[in-house]
């Protein structure tokens, strides 16, 4: 299934036929995209925000092509990789190895010597992505053979990536009449440090869209929840200050 920023309506009728009055949405990666245009949308259903990973980026007023987009957020230059037109990505996971190979890295497998096989400017490098011991976040195999196994069976696809254009036409619309994109209810956001395409500024251009921002660095790579979930429980403490029972 494509990605799409206009599915942020299923989320607010599942939670209504629940009959929810109110939620607390997380997002983790692009998770921001849906969690945030949510609460753009519906200011009075969300109560608070908190993002993991990437934090909030308010609707354009322009369209923003991925090439675009790249030379604004280097960082982001892998991106154009994962959505390439003739499908690198899903020409090298068509065996349970190659998928391997591709996941890996994603979870911060390195080389005996300390290497990572991916950056921000180029994305994977599947030559090295093969000599990688498996990643510390996995502590068995096991699990990586899950992901491995659901992946076989319902093949690897980038889609998300090649929705870029897409969304970002969607978000013209979106941006009419919100207010300059300000999120106004309690917000929360965890940058880990080491995953390249989060740097410092990436989190500093929010703050003047998030009036009631609070901001927490955790030592981690991407999967921040796997890595390190005692560290993001006690900041997840943050839910406890705002009066709210969890």
């Amino acid at each position: 299934m494509d990605f799409q920023i206009f599915q942020w309506d299923w989320i607010w009728a599942i939670a209504k036929s629940l009959n929810c009055e109110s939620i607390i949405l997380a997002g983790h990666d692009c998770g921001f995209m849906l969690s945030s245009r949510i609460v753009l949308y519906y200011p009075d259903f969300v109560t608070h925000l908190i993002l993991l990973g990437v934090p909030y980026f308010p609707p354009s007023q322009q369209h923003i092509s991925l090439p675009t987009l790249v030379k604004l957020q280097p960082s982001f230059q892998y991106m154009l990789q994962f959505c390439s037109g003739d499908g690198e990505i899903e020409k090298h996971t068509q065996t349970r190895e190659r998928i391997w190979n591709f996941l890996n890295p994603l979870f911060g497998g390195l080389t005996q010597y300390g290497k990572k096989a991916i950056t921000a400017a180029k994305g994977i490098d599947f030559e090295l992505s093969s000599q990688l011991s498996l990643s510390k976040i996995f502590e068995e195999e096991e699990m990586m053979e899950y992901y491995i196994d659901e992946f076989s069976r319902t093949g690897l696809r980038c889609n998300l990536y090649r929705m870029w254009d897409q969304n970002s036409r969607d978000e013209l619309f979106i941006a009419q009449g919100l207010e300059g994109g300000i999120i106004k209810c309690p917000v929360l956001s965890v940058r880990p440090t080491e995953d390249f395409t989060i740097t410092a500024q990436v989190v500093e251009a929010m703050k003047s869209y998030v009036p009631h921002l609070q901001t927490e660095d955790i030592p981690s790579g991407h999967w921040v929840m796997l890595s390190h979930s005692q560290r993001l429980n006690e900041i997840l403490e943050w839910l406890r200050q705002q009066e709210i029972t969890v």
